[in-house]
């Protein structure tokens, strides 16, 4: 079975208006694996809670909290709970770039795509502002499923007002946005690692090596940053792509283990366990009934 790099090829149905709309929920991908891509992407909880990641950034988000992923950000989520679902808009800059004669893309969209602004990434829905962002995504998406005469247009409209407000946003919480720049982004080199290799074998000597700092040092700032040691946010992302493997009926679970990085079988049931509360076996049976 042939699984995603971390470089997402995004499907786009329509080249000449490039925008896609994903819903992460059953039958298909109940998480959104480590990974990066051209496009930019908003996300909007629809049912239960999601750990996302944006960058270095990490937060636990519920049903009406809202997530803006720049071009090139390296970024995921995994649900929390069995029944959720999360939609992604995936679109091109192409679809809100502006090389007319007003000031909008030199004062605003340039900025954007260029990383030259520190904007949040995750606002939860009692953000004073969130509502608006909100109300936009949902026009858009009704836009997008229906596609009537002007629907393009609309879509098109509605992008660049969830970009206006998110410049608002950003302009009321600028005390918050400078505080969370004051440390350089040491971890991005090792996040952009384990998206491609979390399966494989790493210490934390090595992880701390990608990061230039000591291990000492690097431990205290990757809980800090994630909220994880760093054997639990491996063990994190291996389970997370573990559970996908078996919902698609076409591994076992020995096979799973293993090909995960799980250095044996028992240590796999126990970490399963941890995060779904029952072991591999009885998981199977639990989704089957």
């Amino acid at each position: 079975m042939k699984i995603s790099p971390p470089y997402e090829i995004t499907q786009i149905p329509d080249k000449t208006f490039p925008i896609n709309i994903f819903h992460v929920t059953e039958p298909n991908w109940r998480w959104v694996p480590l990974h990066w891509h051209e496009h930019l992407e908003w996300m909007i909880v629809q049912k239960g809670s999601f750990r996302v990641q944006v960058g270095t950034e990490h937060q636990d988000i519920t049903v009406g909290d809202i997530v803006f992923v720049n071009t090139r950000q390296i970024h995921a989520a995994f649900p929390l709970e069995e029944d959720t679902e999360l939609i992604c808009i995936v679109f091109n800059e192409a679809l809100i770039r502006n090389i007319q004669l007003d000031h909008t893309e030199s004062r605003y969209i340039r900025p954007l795509l260029e990383n030259r602004l520190a904007l949040p990434a995750i606002f939860t829905r009692d953000h004073l502002l969130s509502q608006h962002i909100t109300f936009y995504l949902q026009q858009m998406i009704i836009e997008y499923e229906q596609s009537t005469q002007g629907s393009e247009l609309l879509i098109k409209s509605y992008l660049l007002a969830c970009i206006g407000w998110l410049y608002r946003m950003a302009e009321q919480d600028r005390i918050h946005v400078q505080k969370s720049n004051l440390h350089p982004s040491y971890m991005q080199p090792l996040f952009q690692h384990l998206s491609h290799h979390f399966r494989e074998h790493i210490s934390v000597e090595t992880a701390a090596n990608l990061c230039q700092l000591t291990p000492t040092y690097f431990c205290y700032l990757f809980k800090k940053t994630t909220g994880k040691t760093f054997i639990d946010y491996i063990n994190m992302l291996r389970i997370h792509e573990a559970e996908q493997l078996l919902r698609s009926g076409q591994w076992n679970i020995s096979e799973v283990a293993y090909y995960c990085g799980f250095a044996s079988l028992n240590y796999f049931g126990r970490v399963f366990k941890q995060y779904k509360q029952m072991s591999p076996s009885r998981w199977l049976q639990h989704i089957k009934e």
